[in-house]
């Protein structure tokens, strides 16, 4: 693991307001940021996943026919 050293930016009262980082660093954030961004994404559409009915293939298309014999 490297080490970063960290570079921030203070205001007039010497307070932390921002962050210094390299190029390369940002990137990787950013990087590791989409990818969380993308695992929530597939976790949230699990769960509504499992929340809804599912028919097999032949089950649906059983159903599809009765409603269209109906007419």
């Amino acid at each position: 693991m490297s080490v970063v050293a960290e570079q921030y930016v203070v205001d007039k009262e010497g307070k932390p307001v921002g962050v210094l980082l390299t190029l390369s660093r940002y990137k990787k954030m950013m990087a590791a940021m989409e990818e969380l961004e993308e695992i929530k994404a597939y976790d949230a559409a699990k769960k509504r996943k499992r929340k809804t009915k599912t028919l097999a293939l032949d089950e649906f298309l059983s159903v599809t026919e009765r409603l269209r014999n109906r007419k």
